[in-house]
């Protein structure tokens, strides 16, 4: 719940809160499209050279933030997390192409967006 909150909706400087402050210019320009101050502020607390946070804001602009599912799945065991991502993550991507919606926006999928029939 911490990092849900904190990264994707949690107030200012969330990915929601950045893609819905910045819409129009993240979907003009992209990762370009944040003024000097956010960048400033997201290399100040990240590690050089990251932009993660930054392309899944620009992601949830392009997309509509309306439109964002997000599933909660209840793991108690940190180190299930990975695998079962690894696993669950492409086949909902291929549900979602093989029944005509957009490809899941996950880091993970970057290639399958590249791939996409």
């Amino acid at each position: 719940w911490k990092r849900l909150s904190r990264r994707y909706l949690g107030g200012e400087n969330s990915q929601f809160w950045l893609a819905a402050t910045y819409k129009e210019e993240l979907r003009e320009k992209g990762i370009d499209g944040f003024p000097k101050a956010v960048r400033e502020w997201y290399r100040s607390w990240n590690k050089p050279g990251t932009v993660v946070r930054l392309r899944g804001a620009v992601a949830f602009a392009q997309h509509g933030i309306c439109g964002i599912w997000i599933a909660l799945l209840p793991i108690s065991k940190k180190e299930l997390v990975k695998p079962l991502e690894a696993n669950l993550i492409p086949i909902a991507n291929q549900w979602n192409i093989a029944h005509g919606y957009e490809p899941l926006i996950n880091k993970q999928h970057q290639v399958w967006r590249m791939r996409r029939p």
